[in-house]
């Protein structure tokens, strides 16, 4: 017993260790020189190693837990190999690591029927050809490459995290020429007269898709690392390197160096995004960056933050600046704004830099007009925030029929919060009425006379507000869009419902195998579309224009509410992957289950020459248990009118006995 009771003492007064800091471990990959033969030309691809090494040491990373892989080193092999021995064996639960590639990009054929528009993305390793070679497969295709980084993250486990630099083009789908200093190339690499493919493959009847999304660099599931992806071209470009003093380097390094070796411990991985695309601008090139993965965190193991809305300058003149958001994203002329220093993330009782109004709101941009003068420095880095939002023409008009004093006080208290409303006696969108019933006493919303929200008027103030305000402003949102009209010559994109039967689910259960089923199936006798809760479809687009054109499916419900079908809500989907070249066909791999609620429902194609993005506007929390959300501004300016729209209605009715 005493010797316990030593022991006790012995190690009750024992100092308290701080936890462990994590390691930090870093795989450069740089190829300059491509073995010969393979019709490369030579890179800068050397200089970004010392760039990097330096910025990552600045950030605590030690000498030797940074390791250089170059020319020779780098092929298919040596690079897995390479995240295996240095990354992955090294590495701990909580650990921290940085894979970085300098080099070529390139598409490449899709050897799984994995990628909407039939090819791969792929990373040149040293000795992989420009044009096919059959047998050879030394290209380091997404596929490959994405399964290793999850095989990594998984070693780091929930608390690690991996930051991914790619300096290539990474879809090398351009149609500029392949100059010295490019990185990548606008041929593909592909058998002879290869047939572009679509995300499916279809054998007697049956559809099957392969590893839908499996590069998804920012998707997270239980048990795997967060992961933040910078690119340095859009899926569109080529990625030019940057000439400074005689000297050439990749141009996501250079702006990656600038960045991170100033970066306090508190900057976020969006901050950094911010800065590497105005580093670009600098930089005069005309390539867009690309960040994918929870960028809202503090770098390199610091803790996650707040996701925010908010818009940097696109264009600054003067006394005056630009904005990606427009009419078509419900922002109308004056709006008031607020600019904060970059990465402000709590602005209450923080001065802004300066106050501004929005006096042109084009369907894409807005051009804003300060208040105080301010650097055009200043401008460019700071945070711009919406503050004062006027509607214009979305505003929704509301007539209350008479109700019981306290309740209509109640709800014009909350209607007050909303400038997308106004009560009005005629002309109304909206009647609310109160019924007082044996099952209770409610409030009923209706649109044309069919009820579409019926609140228990008893319910928590909070809860009844926050319900008022999200569907109100989904009705809003759904009003706008139901008129939205619009038509480009050059844009001809049309889709159609492919109802399907799900065959086959993996063990996470996904989809991986689906048949196509008739279209007379969910046709009625008058040739209308009515599908039943719990049936399924995919989506085929068709491109009979001239150009590429992005686009982004929505969905209107009965109720009002407004979904973002494509892009969806996964952390891994983004806008600028959802596009469809000139005089193609593509079916997306992305397969819809029909729910409730019942009534006319109406999916909305919008297509651009510009990837768009409408979730941060309708992803609201909705605390009312009485709705229902089936849903599963991008960067760079779009010019005005060169958008098309088109839909299809279909009614919901009950699943099928």
């Amino acid at each position: 017993m005493r010797i316990f009771f030593f022991l006790f003492l012995l190690i009750a007064g024992l100092p308290v260790f701080a936890q462990k800091e994590p390691n930090k471990l870093a795989l450069i990959v740089a190829i300059s020189h491509y073995k010969p033969g393979t019709n490369w030309n030579d890179l800068a691809s050397a200089n970004d190693v010392p760039l990097i090494k330096e910025a990552l040491k600045k950030q605590g990373f030690k000498d030797e837990n940074i390791i250089i892989l170059q020319d020779k080193q780098a092929t298919k092999d040596g690079i897995l190999n390479g995240i295996q021995t240095y990354l992955i064996n090294k590495a701990v639960a909580g650990d921290i690591c940085v894979f970085h590639f300098s080099g070529h990009g390139q598409q490449i054929y899709d050897n799984n029927n994995d990628e909407a528009d039939g090819y791969d993305e792929a990373l040149v390793t040293y000795d992989a050809p420009e044009t096919f070679q059959e047998g050879t497969d030394k290209h380091l295709r997404d596929d490959d490459f994405g399964l290793k980084l999850q095989e990594l993250r998984l070693k780091l486990s929930d608390n690690g995290e991996l930051i991914v630099l790619v300096d290539a083009c990474h879809s090398g789908s351009s149609t500029r020429s392949g100059s010295k200093n490019i990185r990548g190339t606008p041929t593909k690499y592909e058998p002879k007269n290869y047939p572009q493919k679509v995300a499916q493959q279809k054998t007697a009847g049956k559809i099957t898709k392969v590893n839908d999304a499996l590069f998804g660099l920012g998707d997270r599931k239980p048990g795997m690392a967060k992961m933040i992806s910078f690119f340095a071209s859009s899926s569109s470009e080529l990625n030019s390197q940057f000439e400074k003093d005689g000297i050439q380097y990749g141009s996501l390094s250079m702006a990656f160096f600038k960045t991170i070796s100033t970066a306090g411990k508190q900057m976020s991985y969006q901050a950094v995004y911010d800065n590497i695309k105005r580093e670009m601008t600098k930089m005069g090139l005309a390539q867009h960056p690309e960040a994918e993965g929870e960028m809202d965190k503090e770098i390199f193991g610091g803790k996650m933050l707040t996701k925010l809305d908010y818009y940097t300058a696109s264009d600054v003149r003067k006394d005056t600046l630009t904005i990606n958001v427009g009419t078509v994203y419900s922002i109308f002329e004056g709006t008031t704004v607020k600019l904060f220093p970059a990465d402000t993330r709590d602005t209450a009782g923080v001065k802004p830099i300066a106050t501004g109004k929005i006096i042109k709101a084009g369907d894409f941009t807005s051009k804003i007009v300060l208040n105080e003068k301010v650097s055009e420095e200043q401008m460019n880095q700071a945070w711009v925030f919406l503050d004062d939002i006027n509607f214009g023409n979305l505003q929704v008009n509301i007539r209350l029929k008479p109700m019981d004093k306290a309740v209509q006080t109640k709800l014009q208290q909350v209607l007050t919060t909303l400038k997308e409303t106004k009560t009005v006696n005629d002309q109304e969108d909206l009647v609310v009425e109160q019924q007082n019933t044996a099952e209770g006493n409610f409030l009923i919303f209706k649109s044309k006379e069919q009820e579409f929200l019926k609140l228990d008027v008893n319910m928590e103030d909070a809860w009844f507000t926050d319900t008022v305000q999200y569907r109100l402003r989904h009705f809003a949102w759904s009003k706008y869009f139901l008129n939205l009209h619009k038509v480009d010559t050059n844009i001809r994109v049309t889709f159609k419902i492919i109802p399907v039967k799900i065959l086959k689910r993996n063990e996470r259960g996904a989809i991986v195998e689906t048949q196509e089923l008739p279209q007379a199936s969910i046709k009625d006798k008058n040739g209308n579309i009515v599908m039943a809760v719990g049936e399924n479809y995919n989506i085929e687009f068709t491109n009979s224009g001239q150009e590429r054109c992005y686009y982004t499916l929505l969905e209107i419900q009965p109720d009002g509410l407004v979904n973002s079908l494509l892009p969806g809500y996964r952390i891994n989907e983004n806008s600028k992957g959802n596009f469809i070249e000139p005089d193609k066909t593509l079916r997306n791999p992305k397969t819809f289950t029909i729910g409730p609620p019942y009534g006319e429902n109406r999916i909305l194609v919008i297509t651009s020459r510009e990837p768009l993005d409408f979730r941060p506007f309708l992803k609201k929390k909705d605390r009312s248990k009485n709705t229902t959300n089936r849903g599963s501004g991008d960067e760079g300016s779009v010019e005005m009118d060169v958008m098309n729209t088109f839909y299809i209605n279909y009614q919901i009715v009950p699943k099928k006995q």
